[in-house]
């Protein structure tokens, strides 16, 4: 009889000690989760502050770009302005050559 009171401690609190290691093991694995949905959240932020940050980037290389594209398209209207008066001068000027 003691024997078997013996076994029955002996089962009893090994039974205690691996339903605590199994408590310890599960606020481990959920802390553990915690981190993992945590850190998910900081990286897509990060990643989502860089798109954005590429984005804006882009729109600022587009609107640089159809600035410059702006100024070549009036530097070139103006060029062609200047070379008509040009024109228009020495043309004026051969005919007034030629009337003397």
């Amino acid at each position: 009889m003691k024997e078997t009171k013996k076994l029955r401690v002996c089962y009893w609190t090994a039974m205690v000690i691996i339903l605590v290691l199994l408590g310890v093991l599960y606020t481990h694995y959920k802390e553990m989760e915690q981190t993992l949905v945590d850190t998910h959240k900081k990286a897509n932020r990060q990643i989502q502050l860089t798109v954005n940050s590429w984005h804006e980037q882009a729109l600022i290389k587009n609107k640089k770009i159809k600035l410059l594209e702006n100024q070549m398209v009036n530097m070139e209207e103006h060029h062609k302005k200047e070379l008509e008066v040009c024109v228009a001068f020495y043309m004026t000027a051969l005919e007034q050559a030629r009337n003397k």
